[in-house]
Formats: structure tokens, sequence, C-alpha cells
């Protein structure tokens, strides 16, 4: 170690310094460093819910070769949801219902199948696809009764 206080690591610096700062003044230094992070509010939580599927649906169902128009009822409770399925000539029993965050997945049984329709949207407003077998298409759900002022899910 030199006489003037320096360690062989650090040279130039002084003994006590830390990064041109003496030891003394380093709790000062942390804690006025933390005051602008602790000044600051904390993020709002935004917690969104999970959609209630519960309701009647127009729909709308998009294949290659033909667009069919038609009804879904849910009713139920989270974990028990039933209800109904009819589009064109197909009528079925809903079997079952899986809501998330802007997701609702619907599974009804049909005699060619199952028919599964996948389906995100703002709990009234929905698009999605269906899959049938190795049937596939488009599909668009709104949720009656529109809400007071709403032109309908479409501009």
């Amino acid at each position: 170690m030199s006489a003037a206080g320096s360690s062989p690591g650090r040279r130039g610096c002084p003994r006590g310094f830390i990064t041109g700062l003496p030891s003394r003044y380093l709790p000062l230094v942390l804690v006025s460093g933390l005051l602008p992070g602790c000044a600051t509010s904390p993020a709002r939580e935004t917690k969104e819910s999970v959609l209630d599927p519960v309701g009647t649906y127009d729909l709308s169902m998009s294949s290659v070769t033909q667009v069919s128009d038609g009804t879904m009822t849910i009713r139920g409770e989270p974990g028990n949801y039933r209800g109904t399925f009819s589009v064109g000539v197909l009528s079925a029993a809903i079997a079952g219902v899986e809501t998330g965050v802007a997701v609702l997945n619907v599974h009804a049984n049909l005699a060619l199948g199952t028919l599964i329709l996948r389906l995100t949207g703002d709990g009234f407003c929905f698009t999605g696809n269906w899959v049938l077998g190795a049937q596939r298409g488009t599909i668009t759900a709104e949720k009656l009764p529109r809400p007071q002022g709403s032109k309908g899910c479409n501009p």
C-alpha cells in the first residue's frame, strides 16, 4: 500500500473512497437514490375479470363453401355451463364452456363429432374459429341484448 492510502488494486483512488465519494457518504447516496423510486405511486393493478358467458348469442359461421347464421344459449355457473347451439341445419347440446379474460371456448356434441368454438372478444362481440373434424371456418358471435346505444359488433 502506498503512503497516500490508496490500495494496490485501485491505483489513484484514496482509501475509503467508492467511485470518488467518501465511504461515509455511501448511506446518503443509497438513500437519496431510492427516494425518487419510493416517492412514485405504485402502478395501478389492472385486474381484468373472466368473461361471464351466460346469455344468448347471435352467431354467423363461415366455411369455404357457405355462411350460416344461428344462435347459441349458455346457462349455468362456473364449472357447470351448458346450453344449446343451433346454426343452419346443425343443432347440438353444449357440453362444456371454458372462459378466461377475453376468451370463450365452447364444445358442442354433434352426431358428426365435437364442434369446438374458439372465440375472443370484449364480453359482447366475439370473433374466432370453429373446428368440426376436418372442417374448419370462422365465427362471429354477438351477445344479446346489445348494450344500450350500441349499433352491434359490425361498424
